[in-house]
């Protein structure tokens, strides 16, 4: 009976580790973790027939050869704990680093994004002030890390490197299912909550598509991308949107050297989402599973395989060095 129970016990072991390693660093954020100094960086993107602003928090090493932009997961910001956990690590390796603020995300309310909308990534990496740097590298979180796949097939900035992902969304579809299932009710309303942060503010400018009180009642993914997202960037469903924007789509194309590490135990991402979608990998991207970690989180003697200090943020930096 004994021998029978063990992969149920650890299976349940895996799962309570997976949902610790992404709630405690959230709860102990502020606790003795602080961002390096930074100034509030902008610069403008043209999208169709408009202007943006496009913001962010920039760590500036004066003799750095490298930047490091940082892009934050869905609802989340530039001060995100995992961002600042890897501006932190990273500014202090001699990198300068740009915390940048996804579309909407610092609440100026100019508009909001999806999930594969790169032109704010571009519009960093073309910005005049970088262009003294001699090799620009990619850090994507959770959707952010989605977005940073398609940014890794698109650019053709010989500046940029490598591209790394941590827990990324890999398949929008079959995620924003899973997401959306009562047992992660948390997880959704949580972030969820920071979208609609972001579309407060982009509906007090009046640009907004679906009145505010509707998109309060919006409970899942789902719904609030058809009120949101949908009729923003003219997509025809939210089946549409999902499809059209899905990384899945360029995955197998990516010729940059591309990082995904995923936790086994993501308790947002199921770790079959992964599984299935590997074969479909190019060559050029390495797959690394997390058997230990959750969403973001991970221990600080994570090893990944690379020479050097374990932790995510220096197993990543030793990989983006072995790359570059």
């Amino acid at each position: 009976m004994r021998n029978a129970l063990t992969p149920l016990l650890s299976a349940l072991q895996g799962q309570l580790s997976g949902h610790a390693y992404t709630l405690v660093p959230r709860l102990l954020y502020g606790r003795g973790l602080e961002a390096p100094p930074a100034e509030s960086w902008s610069t403008r993107c043209r999208e169709d027939d408009r202007e943006l602003t496009i913001t962010g928090l920039l760590s500036e090493v004066p003799s750095a050869d490298t930047l490091m932009i940082v892009l934050h997961g869905c609802g989340g910001a530039p001060t995100s704990h995992y961002a600042v956990m890897a501006t932190r690590y990273f500014y202090d390796q001699k990198v300068s680093v740009l915390r940048l603020a996804w579309r909407g995300a610092d609440l100026g309310g100019e508009d909001i994004y999806h999930a594969a909308q790169t032109a704010d990534v571009h519009a960093a990496i073309a910005d005049a002030r970088f262009a003294g740097y001699k090799r620009i590298w990619l850090l994507g979180y959770s959707l952010g890390g989605h977005c940073c796949l398609h940014v890794a097939h698109e650019t053709r900035d010989p500046r940029v490197k490598a591209v790394a992902t941590v827990c990324p969304v890999l398949h929008l579809m079959q995620t924003n299912v899973a997401i959306d299932a009562p047992a992660r009710g948390m997880y959704r309303r949580y972030v969820l909550g920071g979208l609609l942060s972001n579309y407060v503010a982009y509906a007090a400018r009046g640009q907004a598509p679906t009145p505010l009180p509707r998109v309060r009642r919006a409970t899942t993914f789902r719904a609030y991308d058809a009120l949101t997202v949908v009729p923003r960037y003219g997509f025809a469903s939210v089946d549409d949107y999902y499809t059209r924007a899905c990384a899945s789509r360029v995955l197998g194309s990516i010729a940059l050297p591309t990082l995904v590490v995923s936790a086994r135990h993501d308790p947002m991402l199921p770790w079959q989402i992964a599984e299935a979608v590997r074969p479909t990998f190019s060559k050029s991207i390495s797959f690394l599973w997390a058997e230990r970690g959750g969403h973001a989180g991970f221990p600080k003697d994570l090893d990944l395989g690379e020479e050097g200090p374990l932790g995510l943020e220096a197993q990543i930096h030793a990989w983006l060095r072995r790359k570059s």
